[in-house]
């Protein structure tokens, strides 16, 4: 998948070398995903969590929203 369009839609701030999902993984872990490697973005608040993997591409993700930080603390 493109990168510039899943940027578009979730509002996913930043500019990277890789122009697909699979390379943008790849970029912000440094290396060669592996399934269920993760990481969270800030903007907008998910865990982008690597599902299926071959031996040198990322075949799927998962993008799971998560509480903005102000939302994760709850008033008494």
């Amino acid at each position: 998948a493109e990168l510039d369009k899943l940027q578009e839609q979730l509002g996913i701030p930043g500019e990277f070398d890789a122009t697909t999902v699979g390379g943008w993984v790849t970029e912000l872990l440094g290396r060669i995903p592996q399934g269920g490697d993760s990481f969270d973005l800030e903007k907008p608040p998910m865990t982008v969590r690597v599902s299926r993997v071959d031996a040198v591409h990322v075949l799927e993700v998962q993008l799971i929203p998560r509480p903005a930080a102000s939302e994760d603390k709850t008033e008494e």
